[in-house]
């Protein structure tokens, strides 16, 4: 919105409603007299115009942040900001002055409560602050309220369960109204293998905090059946219960149904393959090669070698024994010869002549 929208209604309060796939940037005021403001989109809330309705509501419902960096003043009406992730305000006056029950002026039907409301972190992701909080911007204005009718509450996610943030200091009360604070908490144990079913079970509470733990029957249902993770789990019936209970709430949706939420996973299944008994082609037992296949040698089956199959080419397969190489040693070397003197020449000896008679 870049143009100013200004309207007043006779008789019952009207609704603008602005719907987003992704953000609502209103930069320009809006000013109703009997007249409701509804904005509601999937990612973020940007109100960078002032907002000012008498005799009507105002929600604002993000599916990702809500940013108020302008001033939004409510008359006899309630307020409601609600965001999946974070409501940041920044440096922006909030004031609200005696709520209302009239139901065309109220919103109640859209699940607005009575009062002021700040809900943050509703996507289930939590606990932590990281999934989601209300942070005020150092040097905002106090967030006034005044009454009757006009108690304020703030759901939101605490860095720690064991560190809870107090929200008070920020806020001026005057005429009966008061503040409630609510740290988020998100059911457990919902985590399974997939079964084709959405059907969730819970176990207990994420981030064990102290002094509450899960009670009541409820149902609990994934919002599809196939695997993932962080997957959205829809869930009613449950209740809290405990010495603490009272400072905790569960995370609601911000519009439509009031459905509560958490987050779990569904692991996908492996294939249960049955085994599959081992097929030897022929030339896979060395046929081609001269070898006999091992269906026809005589020997019993427990001595039968192993064969592990492999991803290789049936051609480089065999279950013929492997003989390894003969290894001729080299011959050795010839003994030594011992040093021989050369021959002596002797004349051969003649016979005398008195021998030749």
């Amino acid at each position: 919105m870049n143009d100013a929208v200004s309207w007043t209604a006779s008789g019952a309060s009207t609704t603008l409603t602005l719907n987003a796939f992704r953000d609502t940037n209103l930069n320009a005021a809006i000013t109703a007299d009997h007249g409701n403001l509804v904005v509601c989109c999937g990612r973020d809330v940007n109100v960078n115009a002032a907002i000012t309705t008498t005799s009507g509501s105002v929600l604002l419902a993000a599916g990702r942040d809500a940013n108020v960096n302008a001033a939004i003043t409510v008359t006899d009406g309630n307020l409601m900001i609600c965001a999946g992730n974070d409501i940041n305000v920044n440096l922006a006056s909030i004031t609200l002055t005696r709520g209302s029950l009239i139901p065309a002026e109220s919103l109640i039907g859209l699940g607005v409560p009575l009062g002021l409301t700040l809900s943050a972190g509703n996507d289930g992701t939590g606990p932590g602050s990281a999934a989601g909080t209300v942070v005020i911007a150092p040097g905002t204005p106090n967030i006034a309220v005044n009454g009757p009718n006009a108690p304020a509450t703030i759901y939101y996610n605490p860095v720690s369960y064991a560190a809870p943030t107090n929200y008070l200091p920020q806020f001026t009360l005057t005429l009966g109204a008061t503040l409630t604070q609510f740290m988020l908490v998100f059911p457990d144990g919902a985590n399974k293998t997939f079964d084709g079913t959405t059907v969730a079970t819970f176990t207990g509470l994420k981030g064990a905090p102290p002094g509450v733990t899960l009670g009541g029957t409820g149902t609990a249902n994934f919002d599809t059946a196939a695997a993932g993770t962080d997957k959205t789990v829809s869930f009613t019936g449950f209740t809290l219960a405990g010495a603490n209970a009272g400072n905790y709430a569960f995370a609601n949706a911000c519009c439509g149904p009031a459905a509560r939420r958490t987050t779990a996973t569904i692991i996908a299944a492996l294939p249960i393959v049955p085994p599959v008994p081992p097929v030897f082609p022929q030339e896979m037992m060395g046929e081609e090669e001269g070898i006999t296949p091992a269906v026809l040698l005589a020997i019993p089956p427990t001595l039968m070698p192993r064969v592990e199959l492999a991803p290789l080419p049936p051609r480089l397969m065999s279950i013929a024994p492997v003989t390894p190489p003969v290894v001729v040693p080299p011959p050795a070397p010839p003994p030594p010869v011992a040093d021989v003197p050369p021959p002596v020449y002797v004349p051969p000896l003649r016979p005398r002549k008195q021998d030749r008679n």
